[in-house]
């Protein structure tokens, strides 16, 4: 990756790069899916974002290829899929088309909070952050102010539960603990209220 090629220059260490040639934005982004998801160190979540992303690109230039037309020129009716991409891609990573077809959804959920909330998606991606599939697609269709109230209110846990979403609550500065004051023998009341029962 980067990391290797910064090296390399720092190091003068000599190395061959291989041309790959593309034809479309989505092949580009579902050539780097491929390669990237091959990670062993990728947090799952990244694996199932990677999966989801290339998914995408994949129905969308296979729906334009059918149709005879590059990316720009018409508009594709992504409804209509026969879902052969899904049951290649699943077969590819061993799991479901229906598992494909969740993590194009949550891709969906993540790309529209990461314009607004990078570090959120980030937390999310690398797994700081846990919140259910079902919790972050529900989130992501809410306005920005909610959104920002929730992620005010992410909790030393790290977790976004259904709770933080439905009941979202304006963070609060902590109140001040009153002071306690030592009290002695001296300090007891002259008028002492148990004074009459014990006396019985």
């Amino acid at each position: 990756g980067h990391n290797r090629y910064k090296i390399c220059h720092e190091y003068d260490i000599a190395f061959t790069t291989e041309e790959v040639e593309l034809k479309s934005k989505d092949d580009v982004i579902s050539w780097i899916c491929i390669n990237l998801i091959d990670n062993r160190d990728l947090p799952e979540n990244y694996r199932r974002y990677l999966i989801g992303k290339q998914y995408y690109c994949e129905k969308v230039v296979g729906a334009m290829n059918e149709a005879g037309a590059n990316q720009y020129s018409i508009p594709v009716n992504r409804k209509h899929h026969s879902g052969k991409t899904a049951t290649k891609i699943g077969k590819d990573y061993h799991v479901s088309p229906s598992t494909v077809n969740k993590y194009l959804q949550y891709v969906k959920a993540l790309d529209r909070l990461k314009h607004d909330f990078p570090d959120l998606v980030e937390g999310i991606l690398f797994v700081n952050i846990k919140i259910s599939q079902d919790n972050l697609i529900y989130l992501s269709k809410k306005p920005k102010s909610f959104i920002s109230m929730v992620v005010d209110n992410i909790s030393d846990s790290k977790r976004i539960s259904v709770a933080d979403i439905i009941y979202p609550t304006k963070p609060q500065e902590a109140a001040p603990l009153p002071q306690v004051t030592k009290s002695t023998v001296k300090d007891m009341p002259v008028y002492d209220p148990d004074a009459y029962v014990s006396s019985l």
